[in-house]
């Protein structure tokens, strides 16, 4: 199983201001937004604390979308998401037979392209010479074409150099008039699962088989075969539990009181044990492979 999340979330649980607040360095909105002195270090305080505090419940506050790929099907009807509360949640899966679309021997000509065509870099300003490869990345305001409906990119380099661009993959033509030959592979998960419910109460959530259906069959692609994209968080900060809130903050203060050495005693025990009872009733049990 992997995981891997594919948008962050947008805010976070407690706000700078509120964090000012805690720590008594402002008493006023007026004042916390004019004390800006230490908002860096705050705010990097903040999601350590969050993520930390993720981490311990097994939870994420904030709505995010994060990706989970698996090998197998399962033996059971469903498949246990984490990370809690799950807000939605699909599936897409390759076949072994529908990974690689192949265009073979596609000769990908450029004689209808002018030196009229719009200047897209120079190779001045890049640091390119005649010949260099340009990511797709620098392919501002370029020209999309097809190849056998596969869209590509082209660029212009040089007056006499195009650069193509077909799905990240970087192919350079020498002299405007030549053509050149390119076999893209394009994996993709083009099978959407349909015959499954989400389950968005149960904590972890769950995606179950409706009745009298079945896992797909088909021999799968050997690498990541089925992902899983699923949307999950509280939502915006006003709707994060207030006891997550204050276990965050208690953090917050922890680490910003203590910069250095710690000496262990009543103090810090008496914060480590009131993060554990703000945070004990949100924890989740359930332990997945990764």
């Amino acid at each position: 199983m992997i995981i891997t999340t594919t948008t962050a979330p947008a805010v976070e649980p407690v706000s700078t201001a509120e964090v000012k607040s805690h720590l008594r360095l402002t008493t006023t909105a007026a004042e916390a937004a004019a004390y800006t002195t230490e908002d860096d270090l705050l705010d990097r305080l903040i999601t350590v604390c969050r993520t930390q505090a993720e981490q311990e419940t097994g939870r994420r506050f904030i709505t995010q979308t994060m990706t989970m790929y698996l090998n197998e099907w399962p033996g059971e009807r469903y498949i246990r998401v984490p990370y809690p509360p799950l807000q939605s949640a699909t599936i897409t899966y390759r076949l072994e037979s529908e990974d690689v679309t192949t265009v073979a021997g596609t000769a990908v000509t450029i004689t209808a392209m002018s030196l009229a065509y719009p200047t897209i870099l120079t190779a001045v300003a890049h640091g390119l010479s005649n010949g260099d490869v340009v990511a797709a990345a620098d392919f501002a305001g370029a020209d999309a074409a097809s190849i056998n409906g596969n869209s590509y990119i082209i660029g212009y380099v040089t007056d006499d150099t195009f650069a193509i661009d077909f799905d990240s993959t970087d192919l350079t033509i020498t002299d405007n008039t030549d053509s050149a030959t390119m076999t893209p592979q394009i994996s993709t998960y083009a099978n959407t699962l349909t015959t499954a419910d989400v389950d968005i109460v149960s904590e972890p959530g769950r995606i179950i088989l409706q009745p009298n259906e079945s896992w797909p069959s088909g021999t799968l692609y050997t690498n990541k075969p089925i992902k899983i994209t699923f949307v999950c968080g509280y939502g915006l900060a006003v709707a994060v539990p207030e006891n997550i809130k204050s276990a965050i903050l208690l953090k917050i203060s922890d680490l910003y009181e203590n910069r250095g050495e710690v000496v262990i005693g009543v103090s810090v025990n008496r914060i480590n044990d009131a993060v554990d009872s703000l945070l004990r009733q949100y924890r989740i049990h359930t332990e997945f492979e990764f």
